[in-house]
This record gives C-alpha cells, structure tokens and sequence, in this order.
C-alpha cells in the first residue's frame, strides 16, 4: 500500500512536467510562427522591391546624382563652384530631376534584385543625360551659351557602377539564404510541436481539453506575433524617413501579416469545432427505457417470462 506523501508526489510531479511541456510548446510554436512569416517575407519578390526602394529612394542616392549633375555641367561649361551649384540648385525642384532619380532608383533596385551569381551594370548616365534639356535652358537663363548636346557628352563620361556576381552582394542572394534558413527553423519548431503537444496531452487527463487547449495557445500567439510586428513596424520608423534602412526595415515588418493571420483563423475554427464535441460529449444522453420502466409509468405489474400463474 502507497504511502500519502507517495500518492501526492505523483500528481506535483505529473503538474510539473505539465508545465515544462507546455513552456517548450510555447517556444516552439513561437519558432515556427517566426519561421513561416520570415519565409514569407523573404519569398514575397513585391515586399523586397518596395524594401529596397524606400532604402535606395534617400537623399544619399539624391546627392549621388546632384554630385554627377554638377560634374557634367563643370565639363560641359566653364563655371565657377558657386554658379554650377546655383544651377543644379535651380534644376533640383523640376519634374525631370525627379524623374532622373526614380529613373536611377529603378535601375539599382532591378540590380539588387538581379537573380544570384549574375553581374548587373547601373548605368547613371543615362540619368544625368535626360536632364540636358533642362540643364541647356538653365545655363541660358544665367547667360551662359552651352547647348543639350554638350550636356549629354559630359554625362557620357560619368563611369557605371557594376555589382559583383556574388551571391552575397544581391537582395535576391540574401533572401534566398534567409528563406533556406528559416525553413529549417520550421521543420524543427513543428518537430517540437509534435513533441511537446503530444506530451503534454499524455500528461493531462483530459487529452480533448488540452488538445484544445494547445489550439487555443497557437492561435493567441499568432495573434500576438501579429500585433508585435505591426508595433515594430512603426517603432522602427514612426514618421517615415528616420533613415534609409529603417524605412527598409518597416517595410518588412509590415507586411505578410496574412500569414499568422491565416493561422490564427484556422486555430479559432478548430478549437471551436472540439469546443461543440466537448458539449456533445457533456450533455446527457436520454436513457434507453426498458420492460421495468414501462410497467413503472402505466402502474402496471410487469410479467416475468417464464412465470406461471398459480
């Protein structure tokens, strides 16, 4: 016979192990969630285009292009700093030079996303030489007689920029490193899932209601994950234009929400499927009546078979 404290330790030590279990299926879901929504983000070719555009569309790569603007007026014209300056000054504010510009952000971006192992070409001059026009009527206003065609001569000598065929130095290569990773994060974190979840349904008594319960807990730390990456968006760049890679950053933080969203609503659609089996299997089920309950409600005798009669 089991002594007391032998029939109390069993029970504190089934709860303990309870507890562990589902602190590691808390961890590893939160694994996977992570995995699947990186492996999202790193997939999605739009999300990676508009990260690379808000890090490229700054005034790092706006001063790169006034930089070669003043380079081919200095060629094209005999100006001093102050009055190359004062017409790239004057050509800064108008349509084209805007245009110039996403015209070059455009060309980095397709290069950064440019497939791994292949070597891209950005090429700035054709930026600076659709400025000419302008460039021409700005000089003219200043009384400096230089045509569009110098202008585009000059911009023809600014060098390209090539980026190396190297896997590491493209978006494209990272991201696909990212997403191999991060797939393997998954197989592991749904490893531990199977794991762990199946211990701590052995370990509880009511394996429907912990099953349910283990539901209930992805579905809550989808919706979490959700909410916490959404935050980070905007703590990351709360105004827009902190800086270059945080703007990069809140744009992958903001997006593939639908993922965990998606997990969260199939979470919700099952833990409220076993919700609907768990009051079925608590309502009581009406008692078949027998030969001695029908006799009881007509106030009849019953008859035994067999029975004779005296």
């Amino acid at each position: 016979m089991l002594s007391p404290s032998r029939d109390k330790a069993a029970p504190r030590a089934r709860s303990y192990a309870l507890s562990i279990a589902l602190w590691l299926f808390g961890i590893v879901t939160s694994m996977v969630l992570i995995g699947l929504w990186g492996r999202s983000v790193a997939g999605d070719q739009m999300t990676l285009e508009a990260s690379t555009r808000a890090v490229l569309e700054s005034e790092l790569v706006n001063d790169r292009v006034t930089d070669w603007l003043g380079d081919a007026i200095a060629a094209a014209a005999q100006l001093s700093t102050n009055e190359v300056a004062a017409v790239v000054d004057a050509v800064d504010d108008t349509p084209q030079m805007r245009s110039a510009i996403d015209d070059f952000v455009d060309q980095a971006v397709a290069a950064a996303l440019a497939p791994p192992g292949t070597a891209t070409q950005i090429d700035p001059s054709a930026a600076v030489e659709s400025l000419a026009p302008v460039v021409a009527a700005a000089l003219e206003e200043r009384g400096v007689v230089s045509d569009a065609e110098a202008v585009r001569a000059a911009a023809q000598d600014i060098p390209g920029i090539i980026l190396s065929a190297d896997d590491q130095m493209t978006v494209s290569g990272t991201a696909r490193e990212v997403r191999g990773l991060l797939s393997k994060v998954v197989v592991v974190g749904l490893a531990g899932m199977l794991l762990f979840g199946g211990a701590a349904i052995m370990l509880n008594g009511d394996r429907i209601r912990q099953l349910r319960a283990l539901v209930i807990r992805i579905g809550v730390s989808a919706i979490t994950f959700a909410i916490i990456i959404r935050i980070g968006g905007w703590a990351v760049d709360p105004a827009g234009g902190r800086s270059p890679i945080a703007a990069g950053g809140a744009v992958l933080l903001k997006s593939n929400g639908h993922i965990l969203a998606g997990v969260a609503v199939g979470a919700a659609a099952i833990a409220a499927a076993m919700s609907i089996l768990l009051l079925r299997r608590r309502r009581p089920q009406p008692r078949k009546q027998g030969p001695i309950d029908m006799y009881e409600s007509t106030g009849e005798q019953p008859v035994l078979a067999g029975a004779g009669v005296r």
